[in-house]
């Protein structure tokens, strides 16, 4: 059975890095955060999370995301709070 939790996940942080690196920086934030709070290694971003963080290109990602993880054996399935998770394929 999968367990539901939901994080508002601050990244602040990223805005420490110059302006072309932080997106990628951001996204390695939502993982390490992800990480620490669950204890699990395995960590899926899903699509809309994905799109949400890149929309505005590498110099400004969002303050902070709320998101829904969901729990499922060893694998960690994070999505935007109120989507439904979608796996994000690389083109």
């Amino acid at each position: 059975m999968a367990e539901e939790k939901i994080f508002t996940i601050p990244l602040r942080k990223a805005f420490r890095k110059t302006r072309n690196k932080r997106t990628p920086y951001a996204m390695r934030l939502i993982q390490e955060f992800l990480i620490r709070h669950t204890k699990h290694t395995e960590i899926k971003i899903g699509k809309h999370l994905n799109e949400q963080t890149w929309e505005r290109g590498t110099e400004k990602p969002p303050r902070r995301v709320r998101i829904k993880a969901v729990i499922d054996g060893n694998v960690v399935k994070a999505e935007l709070l109120g989507k439904e998770y979608e796996e994000f394929v690389a083109k």
